[in-house]
């Protein structure tokens, strides 16, 4: 499985990885498993599924460091937990995976941008939510005497995963709730300059000069000076320098995606971290991927029509919700090996000629469209097995004609 993993995500994962599934094992056996993960907010995800087995006889068509990585996600952070509330998760943290140096970071996926470091280990961070939760149950205790009972309860199951959990590691830190997090934070990660995203860069400090300045104005209208400080970094030995720059362009989200990801190749690239610029030139080419369930991808996603049209025959999803489209391109029938498309919340009251030849399409998202009707040539969309028109303007009787005359299809009103 060791070998396994290397192939997958091109390094080598840390020992508390592995001394973790061991406590995961425990846990299990003494059918501790399923409540003390519910208790604690939190499920084993990324890497962690290749040892459960969860891949076995399936096909994958992407590597596995894509298992499990979101949207955001920058190309140090690993996905290895997942929370139970707005997209939270935690993953191995490392600015340079080919040295095996990993801390362990997390934050929300639906929420403000900001990473936040977890502890030096596995262990370490989910210690941290342990007592956190702890904190919170006593105090849920005093506000609410009705289910103080359950928040007993939760306490109770806690303190059984801690005994176990304390025989592989933080035997040496006895403290519990807010005495433990009062007195152990963070790891012992020391950035060389700090970026938006809260993580910063670690590079040595022969390759990044305090003089090179960086224009607090991180936008499209900068974008030509960035780039610019940014090569001139690297050509004069500071590649640190473009890295910092890289990230604060990643972390301003889809609009300098492209120019993020060109200026972080380039400083992986200088500082030869060949497994970070892998990977940041494949999530780009996946970006737009609607699951971080790699075996769930059925090919590539795309959420415009700019990017879509410079490789229509790689195109099987598009997602175009919230687009403000009034129509949709009257060559969209180029789009030939389209089997998805996601039309919901637009302006769009008609389809051209050409989307009717898209016989690929197996679902069809038209809801909340004003359109008043579909060409009788929906009936030659034979692997067609949903189409959602809620909240258009197709009379209902039109609808159930199209149910009549489409039984492979489920059609949504």
């Amino acid at each position: 499985m060791k070998e396994r993993l290397f192939k997958e995500y091109g390094f080598h994962f840390p020992p508390d990885f592995w001394m973790f599934y061991e406590f995961v094992k425990e846990l299990r056996s003494k059918k501790l498993y399923k409540d003390f993960f519910e208790t604690v907010g939190m499920s084993l995800a990324g890497p962690f599924d290749f040892l459960d087995g969860y891949f076995d006889g399936k096909t994958i068509q992407l590597p596995g460091f894509m298992h499990w990585r979101y949207y955001m996600d920058p190309p140090e952070f690993f996905t290895i937990l997942c929370g139970d509330c707005d997209g939270l998760h935690w993953g191995y943290w490392s600015d340079n995976p080919e040295e095996g140096k990993f801390v362990v970071a997390f934050y929300y996926t639906h929420d403000a941008y900001e990473i936040s470091d977890s502890g030096n280990t596995l262990f370490e961070a989910v210690r941290a939510s342990m007592e956190a939760s702890v904190r919170s149950n006593i105090e849920y205790m005093e506000d609410d005497a009705d289910y103080k009972d359950d928040y007993i309860k939760r306490n109770e199951i806690i303190a059984a995963g801690r005994e176990i959990l304390m025989k592989y590691e933080t035997r040496d830190r006895p403290e519990i709730g807010e005495e433990y997090e009062d007195k152990y934070t963070g790891s012992s990660r020391k950035p060389t300059a700090l970026t938006m995203d809260g993580m910063g860069i670690v590079v040595d400090s022969t390759k990044y000069s305090n003089k090179i300045k960086i224009p607090d104005d991180i936008s499209v209208a900068n974008l030509p000076i960035l780039e610019q400080i940014a090569q001139k970094a690297i050509d004069d030995g500071f590649a640190g320098n473009a890295l910092e720059i890289g990230k604060e362009l990643w972390s301003c989200g889809s609009e300098l995606e492209d120019a993020a990801c060109k200026v972080l190749e380039k400083a992986y690239d200088a500082l030869g971290r060949k497994v970070l610029k892998n990977i940041v030139v494949t999530h780009h080419e996946y970006h737009d991927n609607g699951t971080v369930d790699i075996t769930k991808f059925i090919g590539k996603e795309f959420s415009s029509f700019e990017k879509a049209f410079k490789t229509p025959e790689d195109v099987v999803i598009l997602n175009l919700y919230r687009k403000k489209l009034d129509k949709l391109p009257e060559n969209i029938g180029e789009f030939k090996n389209l089997q998805k498309i996601k039309l919901f919340f637009n302006n769009i009251t008609e389809l051209p000629k050409s989307f009717y030849q898209l016989t690929n399409l197996t679902e069809i998202i038209l809801s909340n469209n004003p359109i008043d009707d579909i060409s009788d040539e929906i009936f030659n969309f034979k692997s067609l097995k949903t189409i959602y028109l809620s909240d258009t303007k197709i009379s209902k009787e039109r609808i159930n004609e199209i149910k009549t005359k489409m039984p492979w299809a489920k059609v949504e009103k």
